[in-house]
């Protein structure tokens, strides 16, 4: 026999037993494979995109963005992150109202516990209470 044929025979041979073992031979019904469910839970989160206005009206300036978490549970606060108007993350807040400001180098600084509206306030530095209003928006792309 000659280099080919031989080749060939043993290609033939590998290609034919590793067929034989996933199928049952009914064309309906597959043989044992190695199949897990899986789920997509990241499709089934709600996430929800505000844009953060500092004052009223037409005199309104943008702030930044807020996101919120969509795995909240009935009855449950929400986790928010808070960037600001170049979709920078400079801050957190907790379910419970913890906020983290994110500093430049990536390391957090808790600076008290308040409402989403004081929290922006505190996490972009104004000392005082200001008017701050949530528009909705599309998901930034």
């Amino acid at each position: 026999m000659t280099r080919r044929t031989i080749f060939s025979l043993a290609a033939a041979a590998l290609l034919s037993t590793g067929c034989v073992g996933n199928y049952t031979g009914r064309p309906d019904q597959r043989g044992p494979r190695a199949i897990n469910a899986h789920s997509r839970p990241d499709l089934a989160r709600r996430v929800e995109w505000r844009r953060i206005m500092r004052g009223a009206g037409t005199s309104a300036v943008l702030m930044g963005y807020v996101r919120t978490d969509g795995r909240a549970r009935a009855g449950q606060q929400p986790s928010y992150w808070i960037y600001n108007d170049e979709f920078v993350l400079t801050g957190r807040v907790s379910p419970r109202g913890r906020v983290m400001k994110i500093n430049l180098d990536g390391s957090e600084e808790w600076v008290g516990n308040y409402t989403l509206e004081l929290a922006c306030l505190r996490v972009f530095g104004f000392q005082s209470k200001k008017t701050i209003l949530f528009e909705p928006m599309p998901e930034p792309r």
